[in-house]
């Protein structure tokens, strides 16, 4: 025969498919503290929903706080670049106020030398015709004479 210690009878009874039904004898002094330990279990679960109300507010307060604060920089920094850009911009249009103006005083310059060498040439062309008359003049004059 087997060593082995052969299992009790409550082992053996069966409820359902996967439990065993094993036979206790309950004291009237335990149902007190049952009673006890029930109503600090009510309790508990009670203070772990409150626990828990109270987490779940403190996280969405969190959330709350730090999407204003996100908004906040996010806003600044908005600003700032719109500044920035609106500096880069008015001082973009200053210097092609500044690139106009310098062009514009160039080309009146070249216009005043350009103005001044066709005096100059329509001179030397007038001196050039007055010699050329008076010189044809001079050889009628001769001619004239003789």
């Amino acid at each position: 025969e087997t060593c082995l210690p052969s299992p009790a009878i409550s082992d053996l009874l069966k409820i359902g498919f996967f439990k065993t039904d094993r036979s206790t004898q309950t004291e009237v002094s335990d149902i007190l503290e049952l009673k006890e330990l029930s109503t600090a279990v009510e309790t508990l679960v009670k203070d772990r929903t409150m626990l828990q109300r109270k987490v779940d507010i403190n996280i969405l307060s969190l959330q709350a706080d730090y999407e204003m604060k996100l908004e906040e920089k996010c806003t600044y920094l908005y600003e700032r670049m719109n500044d920035q850009n609106s500096h880069l911009k008015k001082k973009y249009m200053q210097r092609i106020g500044i690139l106009r103006n310098s062009f514009r005083q160039q080309l009146t310059n070249a216009m005043s030398k350009i103005n001044a060498e066709y005096k100059k040439y329509c001179k030397e062309l007038c001196e050039k015709n007055k010699m050329s008359l008076e010189s044809s003049n001079t050889t009628l004059l001769l001619l004239k004479q003789k």
